[in-house]
């Protein structure tokens, strides 16, 4: 980053955070597998790629894109790929949140609180088997 623009609030709950000897493995010219794997599952992928083009970020892999892909894509002869987060899903919802910055439809609001019941009751069980 430049120092001068704050980092996106998604940043601090991507996957990827704290990962980055896996993010940015340098004897790689376009990225590793294992990085491009934790970004297929990323709810931030899109955002991310979109920040890493726009800022000019020359190392690691941003939203599953490693440099070489985005130098193509920093001079218009490649295109970004479109990963859009479907609605009713729990990407869809962040996707409303973070990226659009509008309110979750229906479907994905449904989404995120049956994730979040179901985390919960994750939790009650594992604290009821301690």
């Amino acid at each position: 980053m430049d120092g001068l623009t704050p980092p996106p609030a998604w940043m601090d709950r991507a996957p990827c955070k704290g990962q980055l000897d896996v993010m940015f493995d340098g004897d790689k010219a376009d990225g590793t597998d294992e990085a491009k794997a934790i970004c297929a599952a990323c709810p931030y992928a899109e955002p991310c790629l979109r920040f890493a083009v726009e800022h000019g970020m020359i190392f690691g892999v941003w939203g599953g894109v490693g440099p070489a892909t985005r130098r193509k894509m920093r001079r218009g002869t490649l295109r970004p790929p479109r990963k859009v987060a479907e609605c009713g899903t729990v990407g869809g919802y962040a996707r409303h949140r973070e990226t659009l910055m509008e309110q979750p439809c229906d479907p994905c609001r449904e989404a995120w609180n049956a994730y979040r019941r179901q985390r919960r009751a994750e939790t009650r069980k594992a604290a009821s088997a301690a």
